[in-house]
């Protein structure tokens, strides 16, 4: 199954609004941007209905890493490691594309743990 938001924004679209939103005037200069800023302006397009292969046409950076930074929320997991103890689990919430997600984290040792039982929210 594709897990592509479907497109609602045209390639025209998408440029004029690198253009006047980030004064990008060159849609390939995307790819050079510091990553975060470039992360940022990809999920901003998504948002506003730019597809995910669409973009990697326009912008000529790759459709895993588009898709990637749109639907990634591993940070998000990883950021809570620190709050995990010894023989406890750990449980956080993550939104990915709309849905809720609890997950839970082990930790097995020191610099070894287990994240599972991953079930959406109702």
């Amino acid at each position: 199954m594709d897990d592509e938001p479907p497109r609602s924004i045209s390639d025209a679209g998408i440029k004029d609004l690198l253009r006047l939103q980030y004064g990008i005037v060159n849609v390939m200069d995307v790819q050079n941007l510091e990553k975060s800023q470039r992360n940022k302006i990809i999920k901003e397009l998504c948002d506003q209905g730019a597809g995910f292969r669409q973009l990697a046409r326009i912008t000529g950076i790759s459709y895993g890493i588009i898709q990637r930074v749109v639907t990634d929320q591993s940070p998000l997991i990883y950021e809570n490691l620190k709050n995990v103890i010894d023989n406890r689990a750990y449980d956080g919430i993550v939104t990915v594309d709309g849905y809720q997600l609890q997950y839970s984290i082990y930790r097995i040792r020191k610099d070894l743990y287990n994240i599972g039982r991953i079930h959406e929210l109702k």
